[in-house]
């Protein structure tokens, strides 16, 4: 248990470096992670703080779904502060200094982005310790509402990039959703799948 925790913290760490790279690379993000980066946009907080504000609210929804508090629901309490603080760790210390001057770069940024955090991703749901936040409250509603998880999942990346686009448009802010989150549609899975297959073998 003491490695599996160990290594659970790693991917963690992994996770937050690959979303970092992917926010400083400016050419879009995940969706649930756009709703984070616009809502740091207009209150000018921290991505990280505002992500973990965010997955806050998703645990207090879980918990007031709940008939009795889940240890793996808690559980998604430290993932949520140890992510955010470490997203704010690279992005305003680490790769503070780091700056791009063309699209190719930014473009290729990106792509190592996403592959650093779907094989981040792939390691927690190897190590099947706890989830995050965004697929806790989609199990919760597939279970209240005994529909697919998949669907409640994708429903909530639609709803994300509309959402982010909303604020976007009624905020004038800088684009969340780019090409970097289309990239990101068709990479991420996959690659989160190549990872846990590489882990299981």
């Amino acid at each position: 248990m003491i490695k599996k925790y160990f290594l659970f913290i790693i991917s963690i760490i992994v996770c937050s470096l690959g979303d970092s790279l992917l926010y400083k690379a400016n050419i879009g993000v995940n969706p649930v992670e756009a709703i984070s980066l616009s809502l740091s946009y207009i209150f000018q907080v921290e991505v990280g703080t505002m992500t973990i504000i965010f997955y806050s609210v998703l645990i207090i929804i879980q918990i007031l779904m709940q008939k009795k508090l889940n240890l793996r629901t808690l559980l998604q309490i430290p993932l949520s502060l140890f992510i955010g603080v470490m997203i704010n760790f690279w992005v305003y210390d680490i790769l503070a200094g780091l700056k791009i001057s063309s699209y190719i770069t930014n473009f290729s940024l990106a792509v190592l982005g996403l592959t650093i955090s779907a094989i981040g991703v792939g390691m927690l749901v190897f190590l099947d310790l706890v989830t995050f936040p965004v697929e806790g409250i989609s199990m919760k509603i597939s279970l209240l509402l005994n529909v697919n998880f998949q669907k409640i999942r994708q429903l909530f990346d639609i709803s994300s990039v509309v959402i982010s686009i909303a604020l976007t448009l009624m905020f004038q802010l800088d684009f969340a959703v780019r090409e970097g989150t289309v990239i990101g549609a068709i990479i991420f899975s996959p690659i989160m799948a190549f990872s846990m297959r590489k882990l299981y073998s």
